[in-house]
């Protein structure tokens, strides 16, 4: 089931990844409206990302000691 999703993801990342080519070299292809829609999208999703990502707690697990340390 993992390697289902890994590989769902994986053409979801190809297909942004050449959507974005295609809006950048401003392919006539895609509508130019469209294009920065798609592009402000992208760009805010990954933001937020980011900020839950900042916003997450550290997980509470201690740095492993070694069998010598005093403390």
């Amino acid at each position: 089931m993992s390697s289902d999703r890994e590989e769902h993801d994986m053409v979801c990342q190809r297909a942004v990844t050449l959507i974005v080519d295609l809006c950048l070299h401003n392919s006539t292809l895609l509508d130019r409206d469209t294009c920065q829609d798609f592009l402000l999208l992208l760009s805010s999703q990954t933001s937020d990302r980011k900020e839950r990502e900042s916003r997450a707690p550290t997980p509470l697990i201690d740095k492993p000691r070694r069998l010598t340390d005093a403390s």
